[in-house]
């Protein structure tokens, strides 16, 4: 799929792939993960997306500041984007990309190495 493409469709600025920090609408989020699902068929389609979800290095440094181990860190990220601000979930897919971003950058320096 063309990621271009499908940011426009969507309304999504082509700048969150140069500015992390960028925020995007949850509605446009939400709907682009399901038509993405929907589109290839794949439920683990956010999988693939691990080395593209640019701000977990944030959100890892927040989650371990504010948790008392992984598994805490894990449960706080799980709440806060099944719950947003918003009231909208952003879906399944959000968290998994989210999730296995962070499980990445966790085995970067986790000896011995996380084989997921």
């Amino acid at each position: 799929m063309d990621s271009d493409a499908l940011f426009k469709q969507f309304d999504i600025p082509l700048e969150v792939h140069t500015q992390p920090d960028l925020r995007v609408n949850i509605n446009k989020l939400s709907k682009l993960w399901s038509f993405v699902t929907q589109s290839t068929g794949r439920d683990d389609i956010s999988l693939n997306v691990t080395l593209h979800v640019n701000n977990a290095t944030k959100i890892v440094t927040l989650l371990g500041g504010a948790s008392k181990d992984l598994i805490d860190a894990t449960q706080r990220m799980s709440k806060f984007i099944s719950a947003t601000a918003t009231g909208v979930y952003v879906g399944e897919e959000a968290l998994d990309a989210q999730m296995a971003r962070i499980t990445h950058l966790v085995s970067l320096v986790y000896n011995p190495p996380i084989k997921p």
